[in-house]
């Protein structure tokens, strides 16, 4: 089986931006790689490959990719955590993989992978337009 490190595409020595994360699915991560990853929550003129972002209720996905998607690496990926069907029909919730989708293509970033993380979340991953 897969970890959560191989699905995203973490590498050894990554520093990863995160952006309210989930302490139980950041813990599991820096266990799985021996914490030889480094986790910040701001950066300072600098890019990152990796931007992990748990996405709430009344979150504007299109607001928060324009914004993270300025401080990735022109190989980096933004990864939004959204609850899976199950999760969002018991907790009532609004934020859906398809309502998260359809705005961050409007932040004109590019869809890459869907994965599953745990039994409650799901990732999904962008990347910036090649440019032509």
């Amino acid at each position: 089986m897969k970890t959560i490190a191989n699905k995203l595409g973490i590498w050894p020595n990554d520093r990863i931006l995160l952006v309210n994360p989930d302490e139980k699915i950041r813990d599991r991560i820096q266990r799985e790689m021996d914490e030889e990853v480094s986790f910040i929550e701001e950066v300072k003129d600098e890019k990152v490959p990796l931007v992990l972002i748990w996405v709430g209720e009344g979150d504007d996905p299109t607001e928060i990719a324009n914004r993270y998607k300025q401080v990735i690496d022109e190989t980096g990926q933004l990864w939004f955590f959204v609850p899976k069907k199950e999760h969002l029909r018991r907790e009532r919730l609004t934020v859906t993989r398809e309502t998260v989708t359809l705005d961050v293509l409007r932040a004109r970033m590019e869809p890459t992978k869907i994965c599953s993380i745990d039994a409650d979340t799901q990732a999904l991953g962008f990347v910036l337009p090649l440019e032509k």
